[in-house]
């Protein structure tokens, strides 16, 4: 039997040495009783939105917790405990990061901001939501009856490459940016042509536009043709050798994701 909810917010504000350093708050709802309030937000389910992830800023009925990471409804005044400071090391050194609590919450709640110029990858479990606060990047999980708390994520530094706002946009997607993730572009020349002379530098073009760039991998399919052919040259392979031929090499590339 469980306690009700808990809503732990960590706020990472530092990376150095493989640590991340920050504080950790912990909340519960307050007494259920004087929640029958009218005029207090509710969802399409008519259930009190207790958390506000979205929110921007707080509200007349929103207190702002963990530097703007969360919002949480302030009629009636929840339980607090905390801020404490923590501060967790990387697991392989490797910019790996673990947080585990022991919990009886029948769900859980959990946001965690990371520090600023950094973003994170490979999540165990995936966020359920994601959104950007003065600069940093913070995401939501949601746990219902859980054994324990447990979390595991990589940490990335943040670049030209990797913008806060492309990261937003990814985690959403639920994409790591993994080669297996992505888009397979295959290019097939026509009679008379090589992948060289009919594609020229398309493909590296593509790549660099940012509609593409990241996101695909580029393959090529050969195969021998000519516009004509004299007696003395070699047999060209039929519609079904090529077919074959390139089925082979779908399932080669895509067995190398």
């Amino acid at each position: 039997m469980g306690y009700g909810r808990q809503i732990f917010i960590l706020d990472f504000r530092q990376s150095a040495n493989n640590r991340l350093v920050g504080e950790r708050t912990i909340i519960t709802p307050g007494e259920d009783g004087q929640r029958e309030s009218r005029g207090l937000p509710r969802n399409d389910r008519d259930d009190l939105i207790f958390v506000s992830f979205d929110a921007e800023a707080p509200t007349g009925q929103y207190s702002s917790y963990g530097n703007g990471l969360a919002h949480i409804l302030n009629k009636p005044a929840p339980n607090e405990d905390g801020p404490v400071p923590i501060g967790i090391e990387s697991s392989d050194g490797e910019r790996v990061f673990e947080y585990s609590h022991e919990t009886l919450a029948d769900r859980i709640i959990v946001v965690v901001g990371f520090p600023p110029g950094w973003s994170a990858n490979f999540f165990d479990p995936w966020p359920s939501d994601v959104k950007r606060v003065d600069g940093r990047l913070a995401v939501k999980f949601d746990f219902i009856r859980p054994n324990s708390l447990q979390l595991r994520w990589t940490l990335e530094e943040l670049g030209v490459s990797r913008t806060l706002e492309s990261e937003v946009a990814r985690i959403k997607r639920r994409q790591t940016g993994a080669d297996s993730e992505k888009a397979l572009l295959l290019f097939i020349h026509g009679l008379g042509g090589s992948s060289a002379e009919t594609w020229a530098s398309f493909p590296e073009l593509l790549q660099q536009d940012g509609e593409f760039a990241g996101k695909c991998r580029v393959h090529f399919f050969s195969y021998p043709t000519m516009l004509w052919r004299s007696i003395f040259s070699r047999k060209a392979p039929s519609i079904q050798e090529l077919a074959a031929g390139l089925r082979t090499q779908i399932t080669l590339v895509q067995d190398s994701k």
